[in-house]
C-alpha cells in the first residue's frame, strides 16, 4: 500500500502558505498527495458513503506542468532536509515558518 513519512507545507511568494501536502511511499516510490478531507459523499449507486474531497487543485491550461513542478520540489526539499537533518531540526525549521507566518497576528484562527 503505503505510507505517510512526511507533511509539507507549500509556501508561495511568501504571500500564500498550504498546509498539508503529505509525502507518501508508495509501492513506486515516494510521491506527494495534495491536502483532503474526509467527507460523506454519494457512489455511482447514489449510496452515501464516507470518501476524500481534495483541498486543493491545480486548474487551469498547464495544471498538470504545474502539479508535476510542485510535486518535484516538494519531493526534492523533503530528501535534502532528510539527508541533512533530523526531526528536531526540521520540527524548529517548521516553528520558524510558523513563526513568520503569523507576524503582526497573534491569533491564527481556522477560517471555516
Amino acid at each position: 500500500m503505503g505510507k505517510v513519512v512526511a507533511f509539507a507545507s507549500l509556501v508561495i511568494d511568501e504571500v500564500l502558505q498550504i498546509d498539508g501536502f503529505r509525502i507518501v511511499d508508495g509501492k513506486d516510490g515516494l510521491f506527494m498527495s495534495a491536502p483532503q478531507h474526509k467527507g460523506k459523499g454519494k457512489n455511482e449507486d447514489g449510496e452515501v458513503v464516507e470518501k476524500y474531497f481534495d483541498d486543493v487543485r491545480f486548474i487551469g491550461d498547464n495544471w498538470k506542468e504545474i502539479k508535476e513542478e510542485v510535486s518535484k520540489s516538494v519531493l526534492e526539499a523533503y530528501q535534502t532536509e532528510d539527508s541533512n537533518t533530523s526531526r528536531a531540526s526540521a520540527a524548529q525549521s517548521q516553528s520558524k515558518v510558523n513563526e513568520s507566518s503569523t507576524k503582526g497576528s497573534s491569533n491564527r484562527k481556522a477560517l471555516w
